[in-house]
């Protein structure tokens, strides 16, 4: 089984590197069996790539295309000989509890989360959130 979080980036780059180095650490968690595509273009790709990531360089003009081009990479098996089994879409500023992925979703089964926390960008404020649909 392989989960594959889909990252795409741009901008507030040492926030960036913050939680991806969180993510690699949510990945290891998951006994290696989790991985993550970033996709931007800069530094950042480097600074992902020695974190084990896989990365796609795009430019920031569509962020579905580069959604859509994590995707290709962690599905396709034309570009990946070990192609995901479920694909999580995550912002470069997302911080991943590996606890939400020891009980996946069945076949044709879409995960959703009702629960949810947002800070603001300076960090004074957070807000608890619940979807009730």
């Amino acid at each position: 089984m392989r989960i594959y979080f889909v990252v795409p980036v741009h901008g507030r780059e040492a926030l960036t590197r913050v939680c991806l180095r969180q993510l690699r650490r949510t990945c290891d968690e998951l006994d290696h069996y989790a991985t993550a595509v970033v996709i931007g273009e800069g530094d950042i790709l480097d600074f992902a790539y020695d974190l084990g990531f896989a990365t796609v360089e795009r430019d920031n003009q569509s962020l579905g295309a580069k959604f859509n081009d994590g995707y290709q990479l962690a599905c396709d098996p034309r570009y990946n000989p070990h192609p995901a089994d479920y694909v999580v879409p995550c912002g470069s500023d997302d911080w991943i509890d590996p606890v939400v992925f020891r009980r996946l979703p069945g076949p044709n089964e879409v995960g959703v989360f009702r629960h949810m926390a947002v800070v603001n960008e300076d960090k004074t404020l957070l807000a608890r959130k619940r979807v009730t649909y």
